[in-house]
């Protein structure tokens, strides 16, 4: 996996400014902004098959705009286990604070803590493999084959090693956006700029696994 090449393969496209600061002001509108996971698909299918530059065009809104659209409901999907293992933890709580027992309420939020530890390890767990998720949907434009979790299983345990440091990146990207964002009075505008260039990096990474 070329690391390096990540983070730089975007500026050999002419218009990448252009197109990255299109991408981040995309990104800040409500609903519209669901065609950025889409375009981030387009550049794992096209980092899959080697065809990294130019990058995609935002000409093309609509489909994208559906295929994120599309990825964000089997995210959903992927964590609503988790969704309602939590629920099981809060409608207790709830209850006994409603009646008013203390005693009751100390088992219910010891019961509550229970459920949302295996809720958060479902987070996880799903956090692990969404990688592995995006390629599949990415390359295939398939909504079942996004649930292929053998597949998924196989490309990551086939690929272990560039799978954990492509998780590193995702990690990486994050924690930089963070300190950008600390940055006084211009960094949480510059984050968003750069989040959305460390989407290129990811989608870049990602397709380098999907290559095989």
């Amino acid at each position: 996996m070329d690391i390096g090449r990540a983070f730089t393969y975007a500026t050999d496209d002419n218009n990448w400014i252009t197109k990255v600061l299109l991408g981040g002001i995309i990104s800040l509108i409500p609903i519209i902004n669901l065609a950025v996971p889409g375009y981030f698909l387009e550049i794992i299918r096209n980092v899959s098959q080697k065809q990294e530059t130019p990058l995609p065009e935002w000409g093309d809104f609509g489909s994208m705009w559906v295929r994120g659209l599309l990825f964000s409901i089997i995210l959903f999907i992927y964590n609503l286990p988790a969704i309602l293992i939590a629920g099981f933890g809060i409608i207790p709580i709830v209850l006994s604070a409603l009646a008013q027992h203390q005693g009751d309420v100390i088992t219910a939020v010891a019961g509550g803590m229970f459920f949302f530890f295996l809720a958060g390890l479902w987070f996880i767990l799903i956090a692990l493999i969404t990688p592995g998720i995006a390629i599949a949907y990415a390359i295939t434009g398939s909504f079942g084959e996004a649930f292929s979790v053998g597949k998924i299983i196989s490309l990551i345990t086939n690929n272990i090693g560039d799978y954990m440091l492509a998780i590193l990146i995702v990690i990486v990207c994050v924690v930089l956006i963070g300190i950008i964002a600390t940055i006084p009075v211009l960094g949480w505008i510059a984050s968003i700029f750069v989040s959305f260039y460390t989407t290129l990096v990811i989608g870049y990474t990602y397709g380098q696994l999907g290559q095989g």
